[in-house]
């Protein structure tokens, strides 16, 4: 002899259109930020700059992104200043980060203009990223990272906009 159930679940919310901007929706917040970070490997970096900078939540994932301007900052035994044009995206269920910077390093008697591809993890106002400085002009300028490690993050100034859908 055999037995068999059934059970039958039903689910039910107060009110459709919540789930639905939930799927769907978007939330964002603008904001003019100041950016602050380290960049670090075998040197040390300071970095201060400005960015527009969005984040919040498009349907049940987190999203942000940025573009800025920026100075890296290295105090040694002589001072080599970088400074930086960048934009970044993250969010989604893993929060990836991607990047790609512009760096014009100088120690004021030599320069080198490197492109900085960025790869890590970044929720609103912040990003730890992993990033690979590729040489487009004196490639023996000394006192840069070829490998660094950056952490960024930004304070809102000003709110610029918000987004609801």
């Amino acid at each position: 002899m055999t037995f068999g159930t059934a059970s039958f679940c039903f689910g039910q919310t107060e009110n459709d259109s919540t789930v639905h901007k939930l799927r769907y929706g978007v939330d964002l917040e603008r904001h003019i930020s100041v950016l602050t970070g380290i960049n670090f490997w075998r040197y040390f970096y300071g970095e201060l700059g400005l960015a527009i900078n969005q984040y919040g939540r498009v349907g049940r994932h987190p999203a942000a992104w940025a573009y800025f301007v920026s100075n890296e900052i290295k105090i040694d035994d002589k001072l080599l200043i970088g400074p930086k044009i960048g934009v970044w995206a993250g969010g989604g269920v893993g929060g990836m980060a991607m990047g790609l910077n512009l760096i014009y390093y100088s120690d004021f008697d030599q320069s080198s203009l490197r492109i900085r591809p960025e790869i890590g993890m970044g929720f609103g106002r912040w990003k730890v990223v992993y990033g690979y400085n590729i040489p487009l002009t004196n490639k023996n300028f000394d006192g840069v990272n070829r490998s660094n490690i950056g952490i960024a993050l930004m304070f809102g100034v000003k709110k610029l906009k918000t987004i609801q859908k």
